[in-house]
C-alpha cells in the first residue's frame, strides 16, 4: 500500500480529516499537467475533488462492490449527471413511474433537449421488452421504489435491455448496499440519495 498523501509516513489517522482547501500546490507544473490530463491521481479545486470528499467515494465504492464512485451534491444531482454523460438528442430512454418525483422533473428537461422518454409502471416491469426500441439507451428503475417500496427485478430488466444495449441504471436508496447489491444482479450504474439510509442522521446532503 502506498503512503497516505497525507500523512507521508503512512500513518493515516483514524479519523478522515475534513480538507477544507479550494486549491492546491504542485512540485511542478509538469505535475499539474498530469494530473488534469487524468495520468495521475491528484487535486486541482475543490468542485472537481477532495481528499475528504475521494475518501468517502472509495468507501461507497467498496460497499457497492463497484469500480469506483462519483459524490455528487444530491440524489438528484447524481441522477442528472448519470442522463446528461449518457443521453443525447434522438435517444430513448425507459423509466418506471414508481420512482423519486423529483425525476418527473428532469424527464421534461430532457425532452426539451430531444431526449424520447417512456414511462412503465413498477408492477409492470415484466412488459418491458414491449417498450424497448432500437434506440433505447438507458433504463432507469428504483428498487425498492420511493415511496411505494415495488420490487422490480434487476436481472429480467438486464436481460431484456441487453438485446438493444441498453444501460440499466438502478438506484439504490431504498435498500443501501447492505441489503442490495444492484451491480451484482446486472445494472451497469448504481445511483443514492445519500441523504437518506446511507447518510442515516438526518445531517447530510449528498448523492
Amino acid at each position: 500500500m502506498s503512503p497516505d498523501p497525507l500523512t507521508p509516513y503512512g500513518n493515516r489517522p483514524m479519523v478522515t480529516p475534513i480538507v477544507n482547501a479550494v486549491n492546491y500546490e504542485y512540485a511542478s507544473f509538469d505535475v499539474l499537467r498530469q494530473i488534469t490530463d487524468g495520468e495521475i491521481d491528484g487535486y486541482t479545486y475543490h468542485r472537481d475533488d477532495n481528499p475528504t470528499v475521494r475518501a468517502v467515494e472509495h468507501k461507497v465504492a467498496v460497499l457497492e462492490a463497484a469500480e469506483d464512485c462519483i459524490i455528487c451534491t444530491s440524489g438528484m444531482a447524481a441522477c442528472t449527471m448519470v442522463y446528461l454523460t449518457y443521453l443525447k438528442a434522438g435517444d430513448h430512454m425507459i423509466i418506471f413511474h414508481d420512482t423519486y418525483g423529483a425525476n418527473y422533473k428532469v424527464s421534461l428537461i430532457l425532452e426539451r433537449l430531444g431526449v424520447d422518454i417512456t414511462w412503465l409502471d413498477a408492477d409492470k416491469a415484466a412488459d418491458i421488452e414491449r417498450a424497448l426500441r432500437p434506440n433505447t439507451r438507458m433504463v432507469f428503475l428504483e428498487t425498492p421504489s420511493n415511496p411505494l417500496c415495488k420490487i422490480v427485478d434487476i436481472r429480467a430488466v438486464r436481460a431484456a435491455a441487453d438485446k438493444v444495449g441498453a444501460l440499466v441504471v438502478a438506484d439504490n436508496t431504498f435498500a443501501t448496499p447492505y441489503h442490495q447489491k444492484p451491480l451484482d444482479l446486472g445494472a451497469h450504474l448504481v445511483i443514492h440519495s445519500a441523504t437518506k439510509a446511507l447518510g442515516g442522521h438526518n445531517d447530510l446532503m449528498a448523492g
